[in-house]
């Protein structure tokens, strides 16, 4: 429970950093739902060196999915993403 406390605190920071510095350009958002899923995928395949099947994504997603970051450009676009569990 504290380590969900402390996730929560950290993306609150990680939030108002990017009020201050990024305002119009990048919003940080939750992950909310299947529909992205396979955006958070493929930002994530492409830096990993041994690729998960989508049921890891789909496990860790469905039962954390207030430890999933996705940074939103301006046009709607998912543009990275952060998937923690310590």
């Amino acid at each position: 429970m504290a380590i969900d406390q402390a996730a929560r605190v950290e993306k609150q920071k990680i939030k108002s950093r990017s009020k201050n510095t990024m305002d119009d350009m990048i919003e940080f958002v939750d992950y909310q739902d299947e529909s992205q899923l396979e955006c958070v995928t493929k930002l994530v395949v492409q830096d990993l060196s041994e690729p998960y099947s989508i049921f890891t994504y789909r496990y860790f997603l469905h039962r954390f999915p207030d430890l999933c970051i996705v940074a939103v450009d301006q046009s709607g676009d998912a543009i990275g993403c952060v998937v923690g569990k310590i």
